[in-house]
């Protein structure tokens, strides 16, 4: 490394320029590692690719698949000892589209790897970096940046996932008032519970992607023989939409008690939609309670200063001349 720095300081005569030249070197490197990782786990394993694999034949079994499956043996040591919290993050994995078998596995495996790395580079990097600051880091200011960007390391998987999440819930919120229309018109129709549900999906294949591959899994359970309620309450415990839930209820208890489902859903989208204009009202509501903070930070000083300005400067010109 010496001999970097010397041979670096032959073309470079301006020390700060070398200094700044190595940090953002080294800045650069961890931008690219991180972005690396990044790209392993919200694009190998997104669920488009996964449909669009389905779609076009492909059978073969992902990147994912093949290192989930070697690191099976792996998986007593990376995985959460506590019950509760291996459920909680299964959960969640599901609600974001990542059904495969290893996606738990895979998920603890990148965050201990994160962890890790980030600690590494600390370790590692921190001679180097105090070389080109001209400092001496003690042991204890390493060992704390350690911890500090490990704990980052393994926090950020659980932050990028919760978002991957509330994005897709609400992605199959915002089609579930289509898709409930179309389900109401096919029944009032005639069409069976099972039909109109596998032809709401094929409608809503191109608007509402996560919807209709929910609807479709309904649909294939349906047929595998599961019970038709029981399907519904699956579809609630995989998207996690409170709406879904509703429904999913309202429906298991309408097959249970063998009123009509026509009326029941035509009932439940009026009541839905009123609901959705209730939500629509209150947001509208609070919007001016949002705007004080956006107004007196951004409108109010530059009106000031507009009007006030002027007269503030004329006063000034008036006192300095006393």
């Amino acid at each position: 490394m010496e001999q970097i720095f010397r041979l670096l300081s032959d073309y470079s005569q301006d020390p700060n320029t070398l200094q700044w030249g190595m940090t953002v070197a080294v800045g650069l490197g961890v931008f690219l590692f991180i972005m690396g990782i990044s790209y392993v786990m919200f694009v190998s394993f997104s669920p488009a690719r996964i449909r669009l694999r389905q779609v076009v034949g492909h059978h073969a079994p992902s990147a994912a698949t093949r290192i989930g499956q070697k690191l099976e043996p792996l998986s007593p040591y990376l995985l959460p000892k506590k019950g509760w919290e291996r459920t909680k993050t299964d959960a969640q994995l599901i609600h974001g589209g990542f059904r495969s078998p290893q996606a738990l596995t895979l998920f603890y495996t990148l965050k201990t790897v994160l962890g890790v790395s980030f600690a590494a580079m600390v370790v590692v990097g921190a001679p180097f970096v105090g070389q080109l600051m001209g400092k001496q880091y003690s042991m204890m200011q390493i060992v704390s940046t350690a911890l500090f960007l490990s704990f980052i390391g393994m926090t950020l998987p659980n932050f990028f996932l919760n978002r991957i999440v509330e994005r897709r819930k609400w992605k199959i919120r915002k089609g579930f008032p289509d898709a409930l229309d179309m389900l109401v018109v096919a029944i009032e129709a005639g069409v069976g519970l099972a039909a109109a549900i596998q032809r709401v999906s094929k409608e809503l294949g191109h608007s509402h992607p996560e919807l209709a591959d929910e609807l479709a899994l309904v649909n294939a359970e349906i047929r595998a023989g599961v019970d038709r309620g029981e399907a519904l309450r699956n579809l609630a415990l995989r998207t996690g939409v409170e709406d879904i839930k509703t429904f999913a209820g309202i429906i298991s208890q309408t097959l249970r008690y063998g009123t009509s489902i026509a009326d029941t859903l035509r009932i439940f989208a009026d009541d839905f939609r009123d609901k959705r204009m209730q939500q629509a009202e209150e947001q509208a509501a609070k919007l001016g309670t949002k705007m004080i903070f956006p107004l007196v930070t951004c409108f109010f000083p530059a009106f000031f200063v507009v009007a006030v300005g002027p007269a503030v400067l004329k006063l000034i010109v008036v006192f300095t001349r006393v």
